[in-house]
């Protein structure tokens, strides 16, 4: 199948009557990252949402558009984090999509520092998680910002993978760290280490050494 051909079936899947088939659609077009899909990924999430049931459509669709730079979906994705959801998981597709989306420079931090002031933890994580993905690297100043929302200890009891974890906002500026300066990272690393969170103490490790780590959370 050419890519054209994987393209317009894709776009077509958004429309599909059954929830799994929109949600193939949306991470086939994640996948191809192709700014042609907004309009038609936009369309329907704003239809999809509608629906919470179909949660899992929605949070892909969300994603997608991140990964398409779609600017003019921006002014919805936060219209949507400023919302009340019981599916939680969505604001953190949209603090990953709202990052993506609106940077103006590949070392813009101003959407991560946007959805931190917004104090909503899942949002944030999500926003962190493009920090990290996308290896951005900030000035002296946003580092240690980030390093002291990081540890939050009040982000522990809204931002868990699983039962008891104890990451809170950390795992996603540890493996940020990587990249920045380890004069000004190291402590915060060290304190990581002890963490049950197997994915943090990696995280830490890892950027101890100044290697990223190849993570695919999507």
């Amino acid at each position: 199948m050419t890519e054209p051909d994987k393209f317009d079936e894709a776009i077509a899947l958004l429309t599909h009557p059954r929830s799994a088939k929109r949600v193939s659609g949306a991470k086939r077009l994640r996948k191809l990252a192709d700014d042609r899909a907004g309009p038609a990924l936009l369309a329907a999430l704003k239809k999809e949402i509608e629906d919470p049931r179909t949660w899992s459509a929605q949070f892909h669709m969300i994603y997608a558009l991140g990964f398409c730079k779609y600017r003019p979906a921006l002014a919805f994705l936060w219209d949507l984090a400023g919302r009340e959801t019981e599916n939680t998981t969505l604001y953190h597709g949209l603090g990953d999509a709202i990052v993506r989306i609106g940077r103006d420079s590949a070392n813009d931090f101003t959407p991560v520092f946007e959805t931190i002031a917004t104090g909503r933890f899942e949002l944030i994580d999500g926003a962190l998680q493009a920090m990290a993905l996308l290896r951005m690297i900030p000035r002296e100043s946003e580092i240690l910002e980030l390093i002291r929302v990081a540890e939050l200890p009040e982000a522990v009891e809204a931002v868990r993978g699983y039962p008891g974890d104890p990451c809170g906002l950390r795992k996603w500026v540890a493996a940020a760290a990587a990249g920045w300066p380890r004069d000004l990272v190291r402590e915060f690393l060290e304190r990581c280490l002890p963490s049950t969170n197997q994915g943090l103490r990696l995280a830490a490790e890892q950027s101890l050494k100044g290697k990223y780590v190849k993570w695919n959370p999507y």
